[in-house]
């Protein structure tokens, strides 16, 4: 699972200039929350992230 996630982010990361919008979201509880929101290449949200890994991509984005 661990090894999926950052191959996953990796990706993301690669493909991310061709994207309009990315969606971050956390679906480890049973809500989804979201974690930031990236449209025409600003991030908005991202004070509101709360999970360490998402902050981490968050970055890299």
């Amino acid at each position: 699972m661990r090894r999926r996630f950052h191959e996953s982010a990796d990706n993301l990361v690669l493909v991310k200039d061709y994207l309009d919008e990315i969606y971050l979201l956390d679906n480890s509880d049973a809500n989804f929350s979201l974690q930031t929101s990236i449209i025409a290449g600003n991030k908005t949200n991202s004070l509101n992230c709360t999970q360490e890994w998402a902050r981490q991509l968050i970055r890299r984005l």
